[in-house]
């Protein structure tokens, strides 16, 4: 198919306007530049022996959790009476 010269510009024109707006649909114009003066410091580091303690806390945490779980697993299951019927008509 060969096209007239005067249908290339306006399908250049209609292949420009659609990939302008595929782009702008994306969400690229809404950029926000932060103030690098607001960043806040550096946080400070924990020391180690802090950090030891809390995972040897979450340690033991999650053994006694551990411990719960085999308790509840050993105990029998009950089931509950069946509710009774509802009245009738």
């Amino acid at each position: 198919m060969v096209l007239s010269s005067h249908t290339r510009p306006r399908g250049a024109l209609l292949a420009l306007a659609m990939a302008l707006t595929g782009l702008g649909g994306c969400g690229g114009s809404d950029v926000v530049y932060r103030n690098l003066a607001d960043i806040p410091d550096r946080p400070q580091v924990t020391p180690k022996d802090m950090n030891d303690k809390a995972v040897q806390n979450l340690t033991e945490e999650r053994a006694k959790t551990m411990e719960a779980v085999e308790n509840l697993r050993r105990e029998p299951v009950t089931t509950p009476a069946p509710a009774p019927p509802p009245p009738g008509p």
